[in-house]
């Protein structure tokens, strides 16, 4: 029988994968959400090694009347600008060991896979990571949660959906903003199918570049993608190797918060991230290793400016005897706790 331990001996080298380079499987990976400038804004100012957004004040316009005593006297009434700072204290690492001599690993095209392998995985656990920092906590800059949440429980249904979705968009323009985009777990990207082929409101993505970045189409103005990072199968924890109880806590509230969310409905220019990459490298000189090791560091800030422009629709928990009240899942995760309501602001946003 011609197995794994025989292919090693009858190649005799340790690197039994260098050889079979030209046959390599595809790795699955999940959508690409988060974009610069499409999905979340990375305008940002450092001053001293800080991180602020700044925020300008917005202020009421004065009306009286023009043949009026002073009818047209300009008065002046200051608005106070706000600095949000941003703390980039979310670290990701990724390290992996590419066994064999270095040259003959270059010249097999493998160093150059694990690589991207190691480039790839890396960026999955920061998707994951801006996921549940828009669904977690204050990231030490604010009162309240990055978000809000729809005080709307009902499950999701195709007869509902877009109704549902409608109902967060207009909270956000109440609030004098523009929701442009849907991110949509894949078991309400179902019923958006479905309320499609019924022929209402959705229309599917057809373009495959769209498609690979997690694009699935266009609803009542909003660019919809889909992510996993979201609903049932929720797998933000699974992305980040330590689990969530060695990261901060703003990730394990918002990875806790993601397993009950079944679409989020903001502006992006509210949202904000920024990532320092400490660097890649790649070290052959290890001591008493056959190898070398490929390593990748960033560490990021999030924070959204105005959670009342950012809306989740959070479902109603089972009850108590189909619940899980263990406060884990099998995936390391926390499905036990939801962050109250941020109260909506229509004041000078």
């Amino acid at each position: 029988m011609f197995n794994v331990e025989n292919a090693m001996r009858y190649n005799n080298v340790e690197t039994v994968d260098a050889e079979f380079s030209a046959i390599l499987a595809e790795i699955n990976y999940t959508n690409d959400v988060f974009e610069p400038g499409v999905t979340y804004n990375d305008e940002i100012e450092e001053r001293a090694g800080q991180v602020f957004v700044r925020k300008l004040g917005k202020g009421i316009v004065e009306g009286g009347d023009a043949t009026a005593e002073n009818g047209l006297k300009f008065n002046t009434h200051e608005t106070a600008d706000a600095l949000i700072p941003m703390l980039n204290k979310y670290t990701l690492s990724k390290s992996e060991l590419c066994p064999g001599a270095v040259d003959a690993a270059r010249k097999s095209g493998k160093l150059a896979e694990k690589k991207a392998v190691v480039v790839r995985s890396h960026g999955e656990a920061w998707q994951a990571q801006a996921m549940a920092l828009l669904l977690g906590g204050k990231n030490g800059a604010q009162a309240a949660n990055n978000f809000t949440a729809d005080a709307d429980t009902e499950a999701i249904t195709d007869t509902n959906v877009v109704d549902k979705i409608l109902a967060a968009q207009t909270q956000i323009m109440e609030n004098d903003a523009n929701a442009t985009v849907c991110l949509v777990s894949p078991e309400v990207r179902a019923h958006l199918l479905s309320n499609y082929a019924k022929g209402k409101g959705f229309l599917p993505e057809t373009n495959e570049d769209a498609k690979r970045r997690g694009v699935i189409g266009d609803l009542l103005g909003m660019t919809v993608k889909v992510t996993n990072f979201i609903g049932r199968a929720s797998n933000i924890t699974g992305k980040i190797q330590r689990g969530v109880n060695d990261v901060a806590k703003d990730v394990k509230d918002g990875a806790a918060t993601a397993k009950l969310t079944d679409f989020v409905v903001y502006d992006p220019n509210t949202y904000y991230i920024d990532t320092i990459f400490n660097g890649m490298r790649e070290n052959d000189k290890i001591e008493g290793y056959f190898g070398c090791s490929v390593d990748i560091q960033s560490v990021s800030g999030a924070v959204n400016t105005n959670p009342e422009r950012c809306v989740a629709h959070i479902h109603a928990t089972e009850s108590d005897s189909e619940q899980d009240n263990t406060g884990s899942d099998n995936n390391g995760g926390d499905n036990t706790e939801t962050p109250s309501e941020t109260p909506v602001d229509n004041g000078n946003n």
